[in-house]
């Protein structure tokens, strides 16, 4: 007869192989991302929101990334369109305690003003993961962009 704590134990391993294949298969890009990204790339079942205080994210949406813009679109219109060469900062960081999400921040300038952009990976509701990918191809991105600018690697 198994005793309690063997069955726990079985049960405890089983929870950490599943918990482990779900967020690998949160990944669309194999690693390492760098080496492996192609532009443009789109992400599906992502969250945005305009603002830190705003409390409504706009509906589930593809996020497609590439060397000169970001578009956030519900495949008919387009939600916001962000250029790279307009972003300022880009930072991935939690907000809401009770929220499992990291987000992705994206402040930028719009014509005179500044904005931010915050971007969440919600595929299985943002309980498993993905915003690090988006985060990762959206810096890499833009440090493309800026070592064209700046006429390294060209």
């Amino acid at each position: 007869m198994w005793s309690f704590q063997s069955r726990a134990k079985i049960i405890m391993a089983c929870l950490v192989v599943l918990l482990g294949n779900a967020i690998g298969a949160c990944s669309t890009i194999p690693e390492p991302i760098e080496e492996n990204v192609a532009y443009p790339h789109t992400f599906s079942d992502v969250r945005y929101l305009a603002e830190y205080g705003g409390l409504l994210f706009a509906p589930e949406a593809d996020l497609s990334v590439d060397l000169s813009r970001l578009i956030y679109t519900n495949g008919k219109d387009v939600i916001v369109e962000i250029l790279i060469e307009d972003i300022e900062e880009i930072l991935y960081k939690k907000f809401f305690v009770t929220d499992p999400n990291n987000y992705v921040v994206i402040s930028y300038r719009s014509g005179t003003s500044s904005r931010k952009a915050l971007f969440t990976a919600f595929r299985y509701g943002g309980w498993v993961g993905g915003s690090s990918e988006i985060y990762r191809v959206i810096l890499y991105a833009y440090t493309q962009y800026k070592a064209r600018g700046a006429g390294i690697g060209s």
